[in-house]
């Protein structure tokens, strides 16, 4: 009788898969342990730190140079290699593609090292926090365009960048390059390093709404069919994008005299809010408590307002004089008193104003008149600073 599975046996179905891949899961998890065995702090005078990845040959650490304090990526060989010649050789003698970022061996006298110097800044890590300004249009262009070639030339390699593509293209002095990291063959997968590569890139500008967004969020969904017809997309997109600009600066100069015309509607702002005197009297915008009212009077050149106590002389601070103008933050203080002035407050406020006497002035009308002298404020300040910038300079 032939004996039963047993409950080492691998499943069927689903069950099967889903013990293949825990299986993987624990076979990473115990090699992400194990890197650092055998591996001492120090190499070919390079301090290691961070795992920034492995594979079956080696391990991939973030570091600086002891003797100048530079940061680099070390690559080292695992240690149970070390007595194969082969697998020395292999690791030794991998070189990149031509516009890949690529390590260096040098001379380790404890295991063979290879080392990237000024790896730079990882895609990943340039995305903004929330609060941070979005990338820039042309940085992020760069990093598309540079990251695409580096990615073709790998492809047309036979290989793949590997899982994580956000952290191994990196933006150094020299421009964005895709580092070659990988030893042995990882197998070729452009469609998942083009969707990688476009979720990153959106991330760096989630809110944007040019041409190159529109082109990373269709790809991180559907990538194009191969990396070299992306960097052509790319640059397509881009081009497109430069002949509007150019559009948008050849209407600047033919409206070179904007800045005049600006100036004179400022001035004319200026002149109406001098002339647009405050309504003659005195009126109680609101009542706070029981002991505290809202005032605000005016004889035609200066409007004092402000909050005042029930039975004591009123020292009302000065809003508006005709000379000065409109004090923007008096006149919020009281604009918000008359809307946050609601209920049995507002019939307090209503009995005062009906005792203030043959000078009271309905309060409406005092609303009305600062609303309308925050607005020309508001608009004469705008006319002034677009008066004085230029956001599109003219094309010669």
């Amino acid at each position: 009788m032939a004996p039963g599975p047993t409950s080492l046996s691998p499943g069927v179905g689903s069950a099967g898969g889903a013990s293949v891949q825990s299986d993987r899961a624990l076979l990473l998890d115990a090699e992400r342990a194990a890197a650092d065995t055998g591996l001492p702090s120090t190499l070919a005078g390079h301090r290691r730190r961070h795992l920034l990845g492995f594979d079956a040959l080696s391990t991939t650490w973030s570091g600086w140079s002891v003797e100048q304090g530079t940061p680099v990526w070390l690559q080292v060989l695992r240690p149970r290699w070390v007595g194969h010649p082969t697998m020395v050789r292999r690791f030794v003698e991998a070189r990149a593609p031509a516009g890949v970022a690529a390590f260096s061996p040098v001379d380790g006298a404890v295991l063979p090292t290879r080392v990237l110097r000024q790896p730079g800044t990882p895609l990943r890590e340039l995305a903004p926090q929330p609060g941070e300004d979005p990338v820039c249009l042309p940085v992020r262009a760069a990093i598309f365009a540079h990251a695409l070639a580096g990615l073709a030339a790998v492809h047309a390699t036979g290989r793949g960048v590997g899982p994580g593509v956000a952290d191994w293209v990196v933006v150094r002095p020299a421009g964005p390059m895709v580092v070659d990291r990988l030893p042995f063959a990882e197998p070729p997968d452009p469609e998942r390093d083009l969707r990688e590569l476009a979720a990153a890139v959106l991330a760096l500008g989630p809110a944007a709404q040019d041409p190159l967004a529109t082109l990373a969020r269709t790809w991180a969904e559907r990538a194009p069919p191969s990396a070299h017809d992306g960097g052509v997309l790319v640059a397509r997109a881009m081009a497109s994008h430069l002949a509007w600009l150019r559009h948008q600066l050849v209407r600047s100069r033919r409206s070179h005299t904007r800045g005049h015309r600006l100036g004179g509607l400022s001035r004319l702002l200026r002149r109406l809010e001098q002339v647009q005197a405050p309504p003659l009297g005195i009126a109680c915008l609101a009542t706070l408590g029981h002991d505290q009212q809202v005032l605000v009077e005016s004889d035609g050149r200066v409007l004092r307002g402000g909050p005042v106590v029930a039975g004591h002389p009123r020292d009302l601070p000065l809003v508006w004089s005709a000379d000065g103008g409109l004090d923007p933050v008096a006149g919020r203080l009281l604009l918000r008193a008359w809307a946050q002035c609601q209920g049995a407050d507002r019939a307090a406020a209503d009995a005062i104003q009906a005792a203030l006497g043959p000078r009271a002035v309905a309060p409406t009308h005092f609303v009305r008149w600062l609303k309308a002298a925050r607005r020309l404020r508001s608009g004469r300040l705008l006319l002034d600073a677009e008066a004085r910038v230029r956001v599109l300079p003219p094309v010669r």
